[in-house]
């Protein structure tokens, strides 16, 4: 069964290639549930079903984990910092442009 991922929109593209790649590598597939990241947030505050949330906005993760819905919150790569993808210059766009957060099993 694949892992549900919630990704903010604006960086869905970038996220997709990663994962395609980790996929294509023997890691396991992911189903992709892309919008804008307060609804994403709301849904999983009211028992969305997602494994992971990947937001471009550090409020919303914070939101969830002070209201005890995640797990953890852990950046990975924040503005400037990280290591981009080479594969692509979209995610080495995204990946410098913004912050991404890991949510819990929901």
């Amino acid at each position: 069964m694949a892992n549900v991922v919630a990704v903010a929109a604006g960086i869905a593209p970038c996220v997709e290639e990663v994962m395609e790649a980790y996929a294509e590598a023997g890691g396991e597939k992911m189903e992709f549930v892309k919008e804008a990241c307060g609804p994403l947030a709301n849904k999983i505050a009211m028992g969305a079903p997602y494994d992971m949330f990947l937001a471009s906005e550090p409020r919303w993760p914070k939101w969830l984990k002070a209201k005890g819905m995640l797990v953890d919150v852990h950046a990975f790569a924040v503005k400037g910092q990280g290591n981009a993808s080479r594969r692509s210059r979209l995610c080495h766009r995204a990946i410098g442009d913004v912050a991404f957060f890991f949510g819990g099993s929901m």
